[in-house]
């Protein structure tokens, strides 16, 4: 699980180094994107780097590292303490020395959750309210600032969940018939477009719309993976098999999250069976947070010290992505 969620896809626009190059740090967020009905197990958190901003300094070192973890209280504050529902707080990783990787080198972008940091036991998250992590650092050995990825603005395109690919599409005369998905959104509107390639020539299109996969076999030249809410009319596809479709719907807060399951259609005679032609399904999801606009859409409270052992600090409603695991 990635907080906040939209981070899947999209590298913060700055870095933050306040967590991991003094001596002693205290960093502490309050995140309500989890809220849910499942209860889950969190059984470490986990940290990426900057792309953004010089790594150079950015070596391994070690660090004496405790975090707690509990519900966030009805009203967040600059003092650390206060910021926790009694009694829910509860250490999760008692100090102890651990070993922060090398961040000096170009990796992807955005790059991946490499620093991970495994609990001493699962803590048991039951979603109803927000959550709180607080990490105290003492003792770090290094000498550089080792900036990890952070969002101090909301970015102005923002997008879904990474979309995952369901199965293989057909074989067509121009290859294997793909498709793809994208799902953005700014200030103002929700942006969908499905895309398909190396379908059979100039032939009429679908689009299959749900919410389900139904990894279904029947009859057809592939698995039919959209669960038929809606089928949808896009046009013709190109000489070469390519076809586009797009929507722009006006944002409001209903759209965040949505689930798709989609996968496209095309008619398609030299099929053995029905003369349909498949692509692989895709699953994604809207965006979670509408693009642009104010910090507190990442729904995450932040505050920070440059001691592990003062009572207050410095408060934000900007970001460090972390992944939950």
């Amino acid at each position: 699980m990635v907080s906040p969620p939209h981070a899947v896809n999209v590298e913060g626009n700055s870095s933050s180094g306040v967590t991991f190059t003094t001596p002693t740090t205290r960093t502490q967020q309050a995140d309500g994107n989890l809220i849910g009905s499942n209860v889950v197990l969190i059984r470490g958190i986990a940290f990426r780097r900057t792309n953004i901003h010089s790594r150079i300094g950015a070596t391994a070192r070690k660090a004496d590292v405790t975090i707690d973890m509990g519900y966030r209280a009805a009203t967040y504050t600059n003092t650390f303490d206060n910021n926790f529902l009694a009694p829910t707080r509860k250490t999760v990783h008692a100090k102890k020395t651990i070993n922060l990787p090398d961040w000096t080198q170009p990796t992807t972008t955005p790059a991946p959750f490499d620093l991970i940091i495994k609990f001493d036991a699962p803590w048991v998250y039951d979603r109803k309210q927000a959550l709180v992590w607080d990490i105290k650092v003492e003792n770090n050995t290094g000498g550089g600032p080792y900036y990890m990825d952070w969002f101090s603005v909301v970015p102005p395109i923002t997008s879904g969940d990474r979309p995952t690919d369901l199965g293989t599409g057909c074989t067509t005369k121009n290859g294997t018939f793909t498709h793809t998905a994208s799902y953005t959104a700014d200030a103002n509107t929700l942006f969908l477009q499905w895309n398909g390639a190396n379908g059979p020539a100039i032939a009429p299109a679908l689009l299959i719309l749900g919410s389900k996969d139904l990894n279904a076999t029947i009859g057809l030249c592939t698995k039919l993976h959209g669960d038929l809410t809606f089928i949808l009319p896009i046009g013709a596809t190109s000489a070469t098999g390519a076809v586009t479709s797009q929507l722009r719907v006006p944002w409001a807060n209903g759209l965040r999250g949505l689930a798709f399951v989609t996968q496209l259609a095309a008619f398609d005679t030299t099929q053995a069976s029905l003369p349909w032609a498949l692509t692989n399904g895709v699953k994604g999801t809207t965006p979670h947070v509408v693009g642009g606009g104010a910090t507190t859409a990442f729904l995450i409270d932040r505050l920070w010290s440059n001691t592990s052992t003062g009572p207050t600090g410095s408060m934000s409603t900007t970001c460090a992505p972390v992944q939950y695991q």
